[in-house]
């Protein structure tokens, strides 16, 4: 679904509940990923620490080995929007979601590593 917000309105008011973040939102889009960037450094730096990580966001994994292929996949979801000054444009917007795969092939002469982020 699109990201407009007059479009997004509509969505909210009929009862649906989920909208893809894309380019032709590049603000929102740039906001969102600076915070996913943020958030991906300051786990990182309290993991080498041996610090416990704030709960800043949920993030659950799953793993996958099928088909000659390993795909591990990462949903981590923000329900803190504080920081995005837009959030006021997409009515009932309350979380805001990143999805990661990646995806090894296990054949050796394929060699391929695929890794997708939709956000």
């Amino acid at each position: 679904m699109g990201c407009q917000t007059g479009i997004a309105r509509q969505i909210h008011r009929a009862g649906g509940d989920l909208l893809a973040l894309k380019g032709n939102q590049k603000e929102a889009m740039e906001a969102v990923a600076a915070q996913f960037t943020k958030l991906d450094a300051l786990a990182e730096d309290k993991h080498e620490n041996g610090t416990p990580c704030p709960a800043l966001a949920a993030v659950a994994e799953t793993v996958e080995l099928s088909h000659g292929r390993f795909e591990q996949r990462v949903c981590t979801v923000i329900s803190d929007l504080k920081w995005f000054d837009k959030s006021w444009k997409w009515e009932g917007l309350r979380t805001v979601v990143r999805i990661e795969r990646t995806t090894h092939a296990s054949e050796p002469a394929m060699n391929l590593v695929a890794r997708s982020t939709t956000t």
